[in-house]
């Protein structure tokens, strides 16, 4: 995203995150059987993914916890329509609360 960012600097960066933890590692428990090391790979680079969200503002972030309803909220970003600024601050704090948990379980695990 750095580069894309750099290239086309006016251009919308939209993270779509899961509304917690728990929700992530069942959808990453169900994919298949994937070993405990690439789980961890994940984590790890997503943890790095949401790091560098978190610290630049030219982020938008999306809740993924209906379908329907981040379609939306993507489309309405994507399109220059109005976007909730409650919404996008609740994606925002659930990406805050993921970074958290995701680093505490990569502490623990």
């Amino acid at each position: 995203t750095e580069v894309m960012h750099h290239l086309k600097p006016d251009a919308t960066i939209i993270f779509v995150a899961l509304p917690d933890f728990k929700s992530w590692m069942q959808r990453l428990h169900a994919r298949s059987d994937l070993p405990e090391d690439e789980i961890r790979r994940r984590l790890e680079g997503a943890c790095g993914e949401m790091h560098a969200a978190l610290s630049r503002d030219y982020y938008r972030f999306v809740l993924n916890d209906h379908v329907d309803s981040a379609v939306e909220n993507i489309q309405a970003i994507i399109h220059h329509m109005p976007y909730s600024e409650a919404k996008e601050k609740e994606a925002r704090e659930a990406v805050e609360r993921l970074y958290r948990e995701t680093q505490n379980y990569l502490k623990t695990s």
